[in-house]
């Protein structure tokens, strides 16, 4: 669709603007979950088309701003991230009062997720008191499932179903960190879309990536979580350690006013409508 809208830009439809809305970034997307096809020299080009004819172009993070602009010409790229339409359940949350950490995700099982990564540590490595619910469906459910059934710490993760929107909320305000996870380097072509549900029920993120994004840098400097790198094992053994402390010093109040001021439904609307108006 982006292709024909740009080749009818470009032969003289000129009656309207070309909004570029770029949620991912294929085929490099794919290809850093090692699904190369044989099309992709083709979507490549026809990629960079609708790059170069587009008005502007929006995406969702400083990382995929920044893979845009090594892609294309077209200097008129913007960040405006995606708006969740969420209700809170934040007011019925039961603040656990024990050292029991409750990890949840909540929502894609899929290749780019790298799940399978935190699951394994979870089984195999010494991190008590820590639990984790995931909630969904995708194309890695299945290999998860299997590493979880008959494991010796099987308690420990909990595989369910989607759920109602209504219900996914007050299940997440009854847990202690949300979790986001991305295979390596995927946070150059795509951006992680459970943020903001996290935050909208007030409760911290962790979150496994690459170094030296912008969410790392958001996430330590307003306190709303914990960072670590989706390539380095340890440092995601040693932060699930430390999470039984940090809970208990992470304010979930400022979490929320978080969400408030850059983050919520309002917010993001705002900032889409004046990307695209201005």
């Amino acid at each position: 669709m982006p292709f024909s809208i740009a080749l009818a830009k470009m032969i003289g439809f000129n009656r309207f603007s070309f909004i570029y809305h770029c949620q991912d970034i294929h085929p490099e997307a794919m290809q850093a979950a090692g699904r190369s096809g044989i099309f992709d020299f083709f979507l490549q080009k026809l990629e960079k088309f609708s790059l170069k004819n587009a008005d502007k172009i929006i995406t969702l993070s400083e990382e995929m701003k920044d893979t845009l602009h090594h892609k294309t010409s077209n200097k008129n790229i913007f960040v405006a991230d995606n708006y969740i339409p969420h209700v809170s359940s934040r007011s019925k949350k039961k603040k656990s009062k024990t050292s029991e950490v409750k990890l949840i995700y909540a929502g894609n099982i899929g290749i780019f997720q790298n799940l399978e990564l935190l699951v394994d540590i979870l089984l195999n490595e010494e991190i008590s008191n820590t639990s984790l619910t995931i909630i969904g469906e995708g194309a890695s459910k299945k290999h998860i499932s299997k590493m979880i059934n008959n494991h010796k710490n099987q308690n420990k993760i909990k595989l369910l179903p989607s759920v109602t929107s209504k219900e996914i909320g007050e299940i997440i305000a009854n847990h202690d960190f949300g979790v986001v996870s991305l295979i390596p380097t995927m946070s150059l072509y795509a951006s992680p879309s459970k943020i903001n549900t996290y935050l909208a029920e007030g409760i911290p993120i962790i979150c496994i990536s690459d170094k030296n994004t912008e969410l790392e840098k958001i996430i330590h400097k307003e306190k709303i979580g914990a960072y670590c790198y989706t390539n380095d094992k340890s440092n995601i053994i040693n932060t699930l350690r430390n999470l039984s402390q940090l809970k208990n010093e992470l304010d979930e109040d400022n979490i929320y006013s978080y969400y408030l001021k850059s983050n919520s439904r309002e917010k993001l609307l705002a900032n889409l409508f004046k990307t695209i108006t201005s």
